[in-house]
């Protein structure tokens, strides 16, 4: 077979070549993980493709693999692999690997003499991947990375080479990025992890507040983690893996509260004069809507209903760049009527920090009560179920600044506490 016979060989077994991998050679920028060997000799030449894909297999795959075909001619080299079970191949479609990668291919020699073998990386590797091959005869290693190719001279035979690639370790990788909240939305986590499962537990103040696991590789979200610092730990089996504090920052959000009230017992009535009293924390400016068209920009101002009926007040407080809206519902008596059902009161709160207990006063009596605890950008961290007068003790609460607040029917007060560590 002379040089133009060779030629008109390899472009049919290039047309194969190609229809395999799908593309030609204007795509091969759009490999991966694909090796071409090519052996000269005189006039006479041949090649064979190493490549790795998800899905093959070390047996033959139909999809991907190529049988070897071989030349009656007794001066042709012929190169190929095998798969697993023996059977030759131009084209090789391997698994996946991580790590290391070991396997063989074969040239066989028809005439002895002096021949050339080289290579072509078709499709990138990871960076830093180190590819070599070994000479199994003479035990010469050769750097396809930095060798373009490998002179020898050899008798009439099968040669086998190793194909070594080792890819770069990837080490233990976990980042933690805290995302802002905003007006909405209390602060997140992202992490992004390439270990799995992973443990989180978030603890303010030494004080643990939440713990979740990820379960998978990649970018996951932990959501409504309030604004303020937090120790961070992410461990795998136990073992710790990274720690560190991160604070979660964002708009200072407004917590809008109000309270009513008139002179006297009883229910108010058309015309009472009813005192309304904003107990917001963090506004500078609030807008008040009592749903008979009237309106009012006053911190506490006073406000007389002209007809009876039930009336949705609505208080907006705002800070400039954050608002939050309350509404509570007012019924307004007759004039010269008046409500038959139970006087209601005014709740009051107080705080002793020493033992962390909370002693709520002038509830009506055997009504439901509810008692909160909050943080200052609003999330509820606990609540109370109360029907009376009482004191309730907080346990098991980081130190810091908190919002208490009690709720009675339409009625509520709240007040800005400070809680030291224990």
């Amino acid at each position: 077979m002379n040089r133009s016979i060779a030629n008109r060989f390899w472009k049919a077994t290039s047309t194969t070549l190609l229809l395999v991998l799908g593309m030609t050679h204007s795509s091969f920028a759009n490999l991966s993980e694909v090796i071409r060997f090519h052996v000269d000799q005189e006039n006479y030449s041949d090649e064979t493709v190493i490549r790795f894909l998800p899905d093959a297999t070390t047996t033959f795959d139909n999809a991907y693999d190529a049988l070897k075909l071989f030349s009656s001619n007794k001066e042709v080299p012929f190169l190929f692999s095998h798969t697993s079970d023996s059977v030759p191949l131009s084209i090789n479609a391997l698994p996946l690997f991580a790590g290391t990668f070991e396997g063989y291919f074969t040239l066989q020699v028809q005439k002895a003499g002096v021949l050339d073998l080289s290579w072509e990386i078709l499709g990138a590797f990871e960076p830093g991947t180190q590819i070599t091959i070994e000479d199994v005869s003479t035990h010469s290693i050769v750097d396809i990375n930095n060798a373009s190719s490998y002179h020898m001279e050899k008798d009439a035979g099968f040669n086998r080479f190793k194909l070594i690639i080792n890819q770069p370790s990837t080490p233990p990788t976990i980042v933690l990025t805290p995302i802002p909240g905003d007006c909405d939305h209390d602060g997140s986590l992202e992490v992004n992890t390439n270990l799995a499962p992973v443990t989180i537990e978030i603890n303010q103040n030494g004080f643990p507040f939440l713990s979740k696991i990820i379960e998978n590789t990649g970018t996951a979200t932990i959501s409504n983690i309030p604004l303020g610092s937090y120790e961070i730990t992410a461990t795998m089996n136990g073992d710790e893996i990274k720690s560190e504090t991160l604070t979660f920052e964002g708009p200072a959000r407004p917590i809008s509260e109000f309270s009513w009230s008139i002179d006297g017992n009883g229910q108010p009535k058309v015309g009472t004069l009813v005192h309304f009293e904003d107990l917001s924390f963090q506004a500078v400016s609030v807008q008040w809507d009592f749903s008979d068209g009237s309106t009012s920009t006053d911190n506490n101002p006073y406000h007389a209903f002209n007809d009876p009926g039930t009336y949705a007040v609505t208080l907006t407080a705002s800070n400039g760049f954050c608002s939050q809206v309350t509404s509570q519902e007012l019924t307004i008596w007759p004039g010269n009527g008046a409500s038959s059902g139970k006087e209601k009161h005014h709740p009051h709160i107080k705080f002793n920090n020493r033992n962390r207990t909370v002693f709520v006063s002038n509830l009506t009596p055997d009504v439901p009560a509810e008692l909160f605890l909050c943080s200052m950008t609003g999330s509820i961290i606990k609540t109370v179920h109360i029907m009376n007068d009482g004191t309730i003790t907080l346990d098991a609460i980081p130190g810091g600044l908190y919002i208490l607040q009690v709720r009675q029917e339409q009625q509520s007060s709240s007040m800005l506490i400070t809680m030291s560590n224990r």
